[in-house]
């Protein structure tokens, strides 16, 4: 599988997306196979061309490619997250987006990159943009969703304000403290 995405990438010149069938596009809004990527090289998985699958995953996660990469990447870099004012489903992509940011930190830390590893890294934690205290991200009310009207369910996209609040399997320390810590989460 991960031979098939490696070449994918390769090939398109972008990140593979999931499929869905349900939806207008034919993907999820992240690239939410950056996760395999980075699991199965640690746990020793080498059968795939990791480096330029890597070069194609980290150009699609910094800056806008002639075929696909991620939506508004220019304004997730420098707002640390995807306004609702570019499209919708901004509470889902910045979340999204920062887990892929995690995965590319990892997988640059394995093949010697500490500066890309670093960048990658601090941007992982872009998901704190989403609001902070937990009524400000279950409400949908955060600076990606300003307004309600313009928002596609609160923010998000293919989830419910309820999973999506959850949505830092990164950072679980970090969620637990935004949320009050470990007893009251």
């Amino acid at each position: 599988m991960l031979q098939s995405m490696a070449a994918m990438a390769s090939e398109s010149g972008a990140a593979p997306q999931g499929c869905s069938v349900s939806a207008k596009r034919a993907g999820w809004s992240a690239t939410a196979r950056l996760s395999w990527f980075a699991d199965s090289y640690l746990r020793g998985v080498r059968d795939f061309d990791v480096a330029g699958a890597y070069q194609v995953l980290a150009a699609s996660a910094t800056g806008p490619l002639p075929k696909g990469g991620r939506d508004h990447v220019d304004e997730y870099m420098a707002s640390g997250y995807v306004p609702v004012e570019s499209g919708g489903a901004s509470g889902s992509k910045t979340l999204e987006y920062a887990e892929d940011d995690f995965a590319l930190a990892v997988l640059a830390d394995a093949l010697g990159k500490p500066t890309e590893a670093t960048s990658f890294r601090e941007r992982s934690r872009s998901w704190r943009t989403s609001g902070t205290p937990r009524a400000v991200i279950s409400s949908g009310v955060t600076p990606m969703a300003r307004s309600r009207k313009t928002t596609t369910r609160n923010g998000r996209g293919i989830g419910e304000v309820g999973a999506y609040t959850w949505f830092v399997p990164h950072d679980v320390a970090g969620l637990a403290a935004v949320m009050g810590g470990m007893d009251a989460s």
